[in-house]
């Protein structure tokens, strides 16, 4: 099998038939998140505080592959209340910087274990790419080149 199942001792297992997240190549497909920490199975708290325990679960997954948030190319939030999206974006405005993924943010009717947000993403790992950009792996006429 080429794809490989990514996981983490450091959120809560998953409840039913998916991975954590799938690792393709570069190409990394995570579940989306709800905010739950290890051993909990009701989400708890403001939309923000739910907010960051998604961006911790996910940061946890991502560091199991030796990535950071800002490998993150696209994301998909799921609100139960479309109002708290203003809240939610400035909590992940202390999380993500520019260039800011692409997003999109769609109201539910429900999520599971009560939670207010769940949050899934699509990330990249560039590390070889950014060593052969290091390189200058250009052709010396200046033509084409992936890294610009």
């Amino acid at each position: 099998m080429l794809q490989e199942a990514l996981k983490s001792k450091n959120i809560p297992a998953p409840h039913g038939c998916y991975s954590q997240g799938i690792r393709l190549g570069d190409f990394i497909y995570l579940s989306a998140q709800l905010p739950l920490e290890k051993g909990e199975t009701e989400a708890k708290g403001s939309i923000e505080e739910q907010t960051e325990k998604c961006m911790k679960n996910i940061q946890a997954l991502l560091a199991a592959q030796n990535l950071t948030l800002s490998h993150i190319l696209k994301m998909d939030i799921f609100l139960t209340e479309i109002n708290d999206y203003q809240k939610m974006n400035d909590t992940l405005e202390k999380f993500l910087a520019e260039p800011f993924p692409s997003r999109n943010v769609c109201g539910v009717n429900a999520l599971p274990s009560g939670a207010r947000i769940q949050i899934g993403c699509f990330a990249v790992d560039t590390r070889a790419l950014e060593v052969m950009c290091a390189d200058d792996h250009c052709d010396e006429d200046g033509g084409f080149c992936s890294c610009k």
